[in-house]
């Protein structure tokens, strides 16, 4: 019988290449995933599939980014913290199709996280029914 520590190690091994040249995610992120994995503690680490741990880090990317662009907007930046943003996280700075998709979608996901921390929290009634 294999040890489950391995196997969770192979997965996340496997999970974080796949993503690295999917470019979902750094370098940085891949090897907290490594370094989850090697701890082994808890049971999330061995039984998260490989897609639990990319949808994990995904939501952890959308939240840095968003948090940065937080960030720059409490700095004064407004319309600009997308633009420098995508420059952080662009693989070619120079590709202008690359930039203008990445400033696109990280404003999406900024107007997104703000019509969420904006809703109206729901009624008790409605939740109930």
């Amino acid at each position: 019988m294999s040890d489950p520590r391995r196997t969770a190690v192979e997965r996340a091994v496997r999970t974080a290449a796949a993503a690295l040249v999917s470019r979902e995610i750094d370098i940085s992120a891949a090897l907290a995933v490594f370094a989850a994995a090697m701890r082994g503690n808890g049971a999330e680490a061995v039984t998260a599939t490989p897609r639990e741990i990319a949808a994990a880090e995904r939501l952890a990317h959308r939240a840095r980014v968003v948090d940065e662009m937080v960030l720059l907007e409490s700095q004064g930046r407004g319309r600009s913290a997308a633009d420098i943003v995508a420059r952080r996280y662009a693989a070619d700075v120079k590709d202008p199709i690359e930039m203008e998709t990445l400033k696109n979608k990280f404003r999406r996901w900024w107007c997104a996280e703000e019509k969420r921390a904006n809703a109206r929290p729901q009624s008790q009634r409605s939740v109930t029914r």
